[in-house]
């Protein structure tokens, strides 16, 4: 299916450009479209390629010409990119970026739950080996999650129980990651039901 998509929403930037500028927020829109598809489609140098392209020409616009929360998602995808490229510096940068935003709006920039952003962040920072910052991260965000009223949930929760869980049982402490992996459960099914 991506492969018939992609030339049609390349024709529709194209267009989209000639009739409001290549700048415009229906542009981008399109194209931040495109950089996720391309992503979830498992075309992650096409991806990759795209979403450097869109955080270009991000940076040639100021904020009031788009919603910020474009940009965000744009950066989360391409941390995603290059997470599945093995290039975890890079995407610890990025999203380390996307979270420092977030905080500076008082959490109000972010469509997902920032503690699934935390999520990914844990997953670089521990595939560079930096374990013990990995887990830092995970326990100061569920800290902050729980400050959050419970219909702001959205299963970021359970996520970082889980890697919190995974990362201690990694490193031999599954004393630790067994009630760390049943308040997981029950997390989830608080959020998404039994």
């Amino acid at each position: 299916m991506t492969e018939a998509a992609v030339p049609h929403l390349r024709s529709v930037i194209r267009l989209s450009g000639v009739e409001h500028g290549p700048l415009h927020e229906y542009t981008f829109g399109a194209r931040v479209f495109l950089h996720e598809m391309l992503y979830d489609a498992g075309w992650l140098t096409e991806a990759e390629a795209e979403g450097r392209a869109l955080l270009a020409d991000f940076d040639l616009v100021t904020p009031e010409q788009y919603e910020r929360a474009t940009w965000a998602h744009c950066v989360q995808h391409q941390a995603f990119t290059l997470h599945g490229l093995g290039r975890w510096r890079e995407a610890e940068e990025l999203l380390r970026t996307v979270l420092a935003a977030n905080e500076e709006t008082d959490g109000s920039l972010l469509r997902a739950d920032p503690l699934s952003v935390v999520v990914w962040l844990a997953g670089v920072l521990s595939a560079q080996g930096h374990y013990t910052e990995a887990e830092r991260e995970l326990r100061a965000g569920l800290l902050a999650a729980e400050s959050r009223p419970a219909d702001e949930e959205t299963g970021g929760r359970h996520m970082a129980l889980d890697a919190l869980a995974d990362l201690l049982h990694e490193s031999g402490r599954n004393e630790e990651a067994e009630p760390l992996r049943r308040a997981a459960i029950r997390a989830s099914e608080e959020c998404y039901g039994a």
